[in-house]
């Protein structure tokens, strides 16, 4: 596994005291990601475009699979004995969950299905939207016979067309980027929260973490993209948008360093 910082959470009085150890290692796993899409994406295994343009069979999937993993979780937790606190109500229970703890070896799947699922699929999704406006902007470039500029990066090693998504957009993508990297620096004050030491893992944190979280917090982003698709982005003044830029970037400076 990649290195993380181990941390112990809070006693569980249902495990007679006992605290669980996790493995926080969501910043490694996020820098390997950002490196693995870049590959596939410009060596043209995988367009990070593809995630857009499926947006809706993937969300389908998204809330298919948030499903699936709720009822499996109920079944695997009534048969193995290893529920907590139930109320009596099936719908209820797996509504609320009946486990508390679940685990494939040391991997806490309440805590993984949190941090690791939903933060990083927004940004993804958002990205996504980015690079194909940026696109979009470059075809319609060439088409209006309008040179465009490249990029030469790393001593000419890579060459890009210069950025042509649009500021709004962008501005979007940098909130769910330094968002994610917040989560993930942070990723070692998570098993004392409420959420993993009380919560049980049912459809309500499941369902949301799966499907809720980035379907429905990159409306901002899939909005912007089809005003760009209609050929009328939105447009603002230059001053507002590099007043939105130094704000954002002094909230996250207050925040990452408090």
């Amino acid at each position: 596994s990649l290195p993380g910082v181990k941390v112990l959470g809070l006693p569980v009085p249902s495990l007679g005291g006992k605290q669980l150890e996790y493995l926080c290692n969501g910043v490694a796993t996020w820098y390997v990601d950002l490196i693995l899409i870049f590959v596939l994406h410009e060596g043209g295994y995988f367009p990070i475009t593809s995630v857009v343009d499926e947006i809706g069979p993937i969300m389908s999937v998204a809330m298919i699979w948030g499903v699936i993993v709720t009822l499996a979780t109920y079944v695997v937790g009534v048969v193995s004995g290893k529920t907590h606190r139930m109320s009596g109500s099936i719908l209820y229970d797996i509504f609320m969950g009946a486990v508390l703890n679940p685990r494939i070896g040391n991997v806490d799947l309440k805590m993984w299905s949190e941090i690791r699922i939903p933060w990083k699929l927004l940004f993804f999704i958002s990205l996504s939207a980015a690079v194909k406006d940026h696109e979009i902007n470059v075809a319609r470039s060439v088409d209006a016979g309008i040179p465009t500029q490249v990029w030469h990066l790393f001593g000419g090693l890579l060459e890009m067309n210069a950025i042509q998504t649009s500021p709004p957009l962008l501005f979007m993508t940098l909130a769910h980027f330094l968002y994610v990297n917040a989560c993930m620096k942070g990723e070692e004050c998570i098993p004392t929260t409420w959420d993993i030491f009380y919560e049980k893992w049912g459809y309500m944190l499941i369902f949301w973490n799966f499907a809720g979280v980035p379907f429905s917090y990159c409306y901002s982003s899939l909005y912007l993209l089809n005003r760009s698709l209609d050929n009328n982005p939105i447009d603002h003044s230059t001053v507002y948008i590099i007043s939105l830029f130094i704000i954002l970037m002094a909230a996250y400076c207050v925040w990452d360093t408090a």
